[in-house]
């Protein structure tokens, strides 16, 4: 699906050229080559949670976009925080701002990706009963990520980090934010409201979902 919705995406510079294919190597580069493969994790959950009379191809590519637009938006928050970081390698490649005709312009990419989400949204739900939730969801987890983002980085100060003021309270607190919302919490929510399932569910979920995020996050810090 992947190559159609590039081309959704990019198709309003379609008049510019430059800006056209600047934009088709930032989705190509950021989006689909993430270790955790999280969009796969909404329609995983959709086909488990969702009647058998209900998995109708139609509902299965909805889903499928979800999971895009999920991806999209974490790829988003990863090209912000390595910028941020000053990492050099994401996935075992050089972080976008690292290639040397990006920069500081990867700060305007990770905006045009946040954005993304909506664009494809708009174009494969306008008029769906989902159309409100999804734009709630997404929009929820777009403030959660920049509060994560931004207690993160009040654990440094000029580059350093402030081993202090960093406590296994304030750990938890981070990955909370910063890493189990947007790559467990939001797929799931996202499948068990596109199958109409009850609210309680997703309650009981997300105490184990959290204490997966602290453990995927420590382990990222141990690869890193």
């Amino acid at each position: 699906m992947f190559p159609g919705l590039v081309k959704d995406l990019t198709e309003p510079y379609k008049n510019i050229p430059q800006a056209q294919n600047h934009y088709i190597k930032v989705l190509e580069s950021n989006v689909p080559n993430h270790r955790q493969a999280t969009g796969l994790v909404v329609v995983t959950a959709y086909k488990a949670f969702e009647v058998a009379k209900n998995l109708t191809s139609e509902h299965i590519h909805l889903a499928s976009i979800l999971g895009w637009c999920v991806d999209l938006l974490v790829g988003s928050w990863k090209m912000n925080d390595d910028t941020m970081d000053g990492s050099d390698t994401r996935c075992g490649k050089p972080c976008w701002y690292k290639n040397d005709d990006i920069g500081l312009r990867a700060i305007n990419d990770a905006v045009y990706l946040q954005h993304c989400p909506y664009l494809l949204l708009k174009k494969y739900f306008n008029g769906h009963y989902f159309y409100s939730p999804a734009l709630d969801w997404f929009q929820k987890m777009t403030l959660i990520l920049t509060l994560g983002q931004s207690m993160d980085t009040d654990c440094l100060e000029n580059g350093r980090p402030l081993f202090d003021s960093f406590t296994m309270d304030r750990f938890k607190t981070i990955t909370r934010y910063k890493g189990s919302y947007a790559t467990l919490i939001l797929p799931i929510a996202l499948a068990v409201d596109f199958a109409k399932l009850h609210v309680d569910l997703y309650k009981q979920m997300k105490s184990i979902l959290f204490e997966m995020g602290n453990y995927l996050d420590a382990q990222n810090d141990i690869l890193d």
